[in-house]
């Protein structure tokens, strides 16, 4: 069928020329001496469109009076713009400090302000309501510990946060990996798969809860984790999907590591992955590996820095590396969404002006 397409365009075009011909014997041809180019993507590298999918394709391509068969790649438009957001990661000794720093990392181009959920870390909602006031970015949650709220109590605190931002909070939620705080909520541990299956229930339960209420805050939800399990529950139940420092261990580089969990997430969530938005928390930004404190993540781990600056989730270089590095990542990855920790905020601003 595709020969036959071709054919009858040449035959079109012969009869045109021969036309041509009998009314004009010479002069310039439609396409000149140039010979088109069967490079169809020519978008630069920083671009939006560098971050579409890609597919390879035989087919046809016709320019003027010419048909060219073969192999071309298809692209896609389908890329999501770059999002920020910066985890602050205590609320100082008194409120004009909090609003402070609340003020500085919305000055800096962040689009979303975070706070954790571990002890000696800010209480979640009042640390996001007070921010409200201060700035008008989005206020999330990264990530909140299921394993120790009640779906009931949750769902209170989340509509009244809804309702006090705005409708700017987005709520975060992972199923908890520090043994000493379940224990000082008097509760057991438990199994990895206790407490994913904790994590579904209260995900199920706040839901329904919010959807009862008469204005039905609905804030977008993301689910973080590295296994199997939980990136799976997250392809078929969350709008955002993020990547911990984690993810980047595993077979192969830190980089195929993460592939990997992107293919999961991809697979798991079929036609919902249009979506998903996915996203990338960063635990460590510098010019050079020396610059970057990793002795907490090195500790855990047992990995000297040289080697946990391979992950994904530390990005190392200049400026303009990094935003290559991001650009790369959102092209391969689809990953369009970047968590950086308070820490880290002041260097990382310099990467933010280069991705909008």
């Amino acid at each position: 069928m595709l020969t036959a397409w071709a054919d009858r365009s040449m035959n079109r075009c012969e009869r045109a020329r021969i036309k041509s011909a009998r009314t004009r014997r010479s002069g310039p041809s439609h396409l000149g001496s140039k010979r088109p180019s069967t490079t169809l993507n020519t978008t630069p590298a920083n671009s939006p469109e560098s971050a579409a999918e890609v597919s390879i394709e035989l087919g046809a391509v016709q320019v003027g009076c010419r048909v060219h068969v073969g192999v071309f790649r298809k692209v896609v438009m389908n890329a999501r713009s770059f999002r920020f957001g910066v985890s602050l990661l205590n609320v100082g000794s008194s409120r004009s400090g909090w609003r402070a720093r609340v003020q500085e990392a919305g000055d800096l181009g962040y689009d979303v302000l975070q706070v954790p959920d571990h002890l000696g870390a800010p209480a979640p909602f009042p640390a996001l309501v007070a921010a409200a006031d201060v700035t008008g970015i989005r206020l999330g949650t990264y990530v909140l510990n299921v394993g120790v709220v009640s779906p009931a109590y949750l769902a209170r605190d989340v509509a009244d946060t809804y309702r006090l931002t705005d409708g700017r909070l987005e709520l975060g939620l992972g199923a908890g990996y520090v043994p000493e705080e379940f224990a000082a909520a008097g509760l057991s541990f438990g199994t990895p798969g206790s407490r994913l299956r904790r994590l579904e229930e209260v995900l199920t339960g706040v839901r329904e809860l919010l959807a009862a209420e008469a204005d039905a805050p609905r804030p977008p939800i993301m689910l973080a984790g590295a296994g199997d399990r939980i990136l799976t529950l997250a392809a078929r139940s969350a709008d955002i999907v993020s990547f911990p420092i984690t993810a980047g261990f595993g077979a192969g580089t830190p980089e195929q590591a993460l592939g990997t969990r992107v293919q999961r997430v991809r697979e798991a969530a079929g036609e919902r992955i249009a979506d998903i938005e996915l996203n990338l928390f960063v635990a460590g930004v510098g010019h050079q590996v020396a610059d970057i404190d990793l002795s907490v993540i090195s500790s855990a781990t047992g990995m000297p820095p040289e080697q946990l600056a391979e992950l994904p989730g530390v990005l190392v270089g200049s400026p303009r590396q990094i935003a290559d590095t991001l650009l790369r990542y959102r092209e391969e990855f689809g990953i369009s969404y970047i968590s950086v920790l308070e820490g880290h905020m002041r260097t990382f601003a310099e990467v933010i002006p280069l991705l909008r």
